[in-house]
Order: C-alpha cells, then structure tokens, then sequence
C-alpha cells in the first residue's frame, strides 16, 4: 500500500495570494474624483471644472485670510493690553485691602459750637 500524496501548493503562491489581499485592503475604495469635485463645488458655492479653478479659489482663499491678519492682530494685542491693565489694577486694590485697618482722628477745635437749646 501506497501512500497517498499530499498535494502541496508551493509558498510563493501563498506569498503572492497575501500581498494581493494587503493591496485590496490597503487601497480600499476611493470616492471618485467627481464626487470630490461636486462636493467641493458646495463648499465653495461655485463651479470648479479644472485645477486652475481650484487654484484660483484657494488663493482667494488665502488672500482674505492675509488681508485680515492685520485686523487680527491688532484687535489681540488691544485684548491683551487690556488683560494687563485689568491684571495690574485688581493686584493693586488687592494689596490696598490688604493693609490693615487704620483709625485716623481730625482735631475738631475749629468747628463751631453746637449748644443745646435751652
């Protein structure tokens, strides 16, 4: 009695069978470049048909965000100018109140004199 043969299927068909499921799990299902476009056509609420329409719209884009910038920083440093005044007045009161109690009493020989009515 023979044996039967096991038949064994070589490792490099293993091998080329786990890289083409990496590749298919790795790459897996894009949105195509029209679903893309579309949705970006919402965002910008204008029609974008090539990349020159895309560059156009990014560096408008980017040209408001320049023009704003001296306005942003200008309104932030006004903010924090204020914050160090308000610091530096309640650090000021905080340190009056801290002074103890002082009872002062005014001489009152120039005041006229007050007699009850008889």
């Amino acid at each position: 009695m023979t044996q039967p043969t096991r038949v064994e299927r070589d490792p490099s068909e293993d091998l080329a069978d786990w890289l083409q499921e990496v590749g298919r799990r790795r790459n897996g299902p894009m949105e195509p470049d029209e679903a893309l476009r579309v949705h970006l056509e919402q965002l910008a609420r204008r029609a974008i048909r090539t990349r020159e329409d895309i560059t156009e719209y990014v560096s408008e884009l980017s040209d408001g965000r320049t023009r704003r910038q001296p306005l942003k920083n200008a309104l932030l440093g006004g903010l924090l100018v204020i914050a160090v005044l308000q610091y530096y007045f309640i650090d000021v009161q905080l340190e009056i109140l801290k002074q103890p109690a002082l009872t002062v009493f005014a001489p009152a020989s120039n005041l006229p004199s007050v007699r009850p009515a008889s």
